[in-house]
């Protein structure tokens, strides 16, 4: 149960920065040594909307497992 839950959560987040990446126009791309890593919407388009459609994708994802992980359809994921 504590499994899912966290599960539910982080599909949560990665909706949340894909929505919030949406309206600003600027997603975290990982990291260049000690900064982190953007990528704009103005400056390159292509990245952007790749990186915008995991985010997505990945979150809905992780969101329907822990869903189905709950009412017990889906197994949960390993916690060791």
């Amino acid at each position: 149960m504590i499994a899912a839950l966290a599960i539910l959560a982080l599909g949560a987040v990665l909706s949340c920065v894909a929505l919030q990446g949406q309206r600003s126009g600027s997603l975290p791309a990982g990291s260049n040594f000690l900064r982190p890593l953007r990528v704009h919407r103005d400056t390159n388009w292509a990245a952007f909307h790749v990186l915008l459609v995991l985010y997505g994708a990945s979150g809905l994802a992780l969101e329907v497992w822990g869903i189905l992980a709950i009412i017990g359809l889906a197994p949960p994921p390993p916690l060791s």
